[in-house]
């Protein structure tokens, strides 16, 4: 250390090196959570996808059956002659 005292050598280069590290440990950990960010927003935007469909398709078959019962309630009112 050339005749440096330790505490001096500490204070003029160790600061540095400290500050690097810490700057790029959380850059990195910044991206991190970027990258895992945005895997949870594919995973919603996919989830919501799949629940709009099933539900699309529950309403479309829940229609589908109440158009059945009404066809077949009409026909069984015209069969008995207009009285229902």
């Amino acid at each position: 250390m050339c005749g440096i005292p330790p505490c001096r050598y500490i204070n003029s280069n160790g600061l540095f090196e400290l500050f690097r590290g810490y700057s790029e440990t959380l850059n990195s950990l910044v991206y991190q959570a970027v990258d895992k960010s945005n895997t949870i927003n594919r995973l919603q935007l996919v989830l919501l996808v799949i629940e709009g469909c099933c539900i699309c398709a529950l309403v479309v078959a829940y229609m589908a059956w109440l158009l059945k019962k009404v066809r077949l309630l009409e026909n069984r009112a015209h069969t008995d002659g207009g009285q229902c």
